[in-house]
């Protein structure tokens, strides 16, 4: 799954900066999601392209720094490089309100 900053799928530049979540991250999330507290994330479907709204970003935040805090990323095989894919995404999350837009995912 990728991450953008935009307003919709149809004014996507994919040369844009992203932020990519690889099949192995997004299989670990899910495995652990009991044990984050924020549902947004989650409910993004990683086959399919969508816009996640100004009200939801907040929430995946809050994920990305809960994950992050309670070291419950560490588990993973390559714990380094989700725990560097996380950050960049609540960047791209917080870039993404500070300029007032949206995140565009597009699902593998």
């Amino acid at each position: 799954m990728n991450f953008y900053i935009g307003n919709s799928i149809e004014q996507l530049n994919v040369d844009d900066k992203n932020v990519e979540l690889d099949d192995e991250m997004m299989e670990y999330l899910y495995s652990i999601k009991e044990k984050i507290p924020f549902v947004a994330f989650f409910t993004i479907d990683p086959y399919s392209d969508m816009v996640v709204e100004k009200n939801e970003i907040s929430d995946i935040i809050s994920m990305c720094d809960y994950v992050v805090k309670k070291q419950r990323l560490n588990d993973y095989d390559e714990s380094e490089d989700i725990i560097l894919a996380i950050r960049e995404l609540n960047s791209l999350c917080q870039n993404a309100l500070k300029q007032s837009k949206k995140i565009i995912v597009i699902g593998d």
